[in-house]
Formats: C-alpha cells, sequence, structure tokens
C-alpha cells in the first residue's frame, strides 16, 4: 500500500449535518485499516463532491463509542446551559449581519 494512502470501508452512512451541494459534513460508521488492525469508527467530517471522482474525504474526526457518548453528554450540557446559549446566538446574530 502506498503511504499517501489508507484503507477505509464505508459500513453505513448515518446523515448529513450539513449540505451546501458541493460539500457536506456527514456522520458515517467506518471501518479503518487492514488485516487486525480493522477499527470501527463513528466518523464526522466533511466531503466534497469532484467532477469525475466522486466523493472525496476532507478533514474530520472519528470517535470510539466511548468518546461519541461523552461527547454526546457534553453537547447536551453546553446546548443548554445559558452562557453557551448566549454566545452561540450572539455568534449567530453577527453571521446574519455580515
Amino acid at each position: 500500500m502506498d503511504k499517501g494512502t489508507f484503507a477505509y470501508a464505508l459500513l453505513k452512512h448515518l446523515g448529513n449535518v450539513s449540505d451546501d451541494g458541493v460539500y457536506s459534513k456527514q456522520l458515517n460508521l467506518i471501518r479503518y485499516g487492514v488485516g487486525r488492525n480493522k477499527r470501527v469508527r463513528l466518523d464526522l467530517r466533511t466531503w466534497v463532491q469532484t467532477e469525475g471522482e466522486g466523493e472525496k474525504m476532507c478533514k474530520g474526526i472519528c470517535l470510539t463509542r466511548e468518546e461519541a457518548e461523552k461527547l454526546f453528554d457534553l453537547l447536551g450540557q453546553a446546548l443548554v446551559s445559558d452562557d453557551v446559549q448566549d454566545l452561540l446566538g450572539a455568534s449567530e446574530e453577527g453571521k446574519e449581519e455580515a
């Protein structure tokens, strides 16, 4: 295998977080590695639609089940926190004004 490539298999597309027709942020179940080093992870990353090549993987994060559960808990706490809601609302208002 070439050093610039790696093996992965998309096992299941779980959904799109966002999609503008060219870039889509997707949550997938992906198996990385070959042989005994196979690892199944939740994978949240951007994919870009390229002409002639189909979808191309961009930067993202891979999470084990335990990491995903912890992130779920942290997001749940953050999204009900008044100070986080105020900051998120402020960033959305600034975005609309630009």
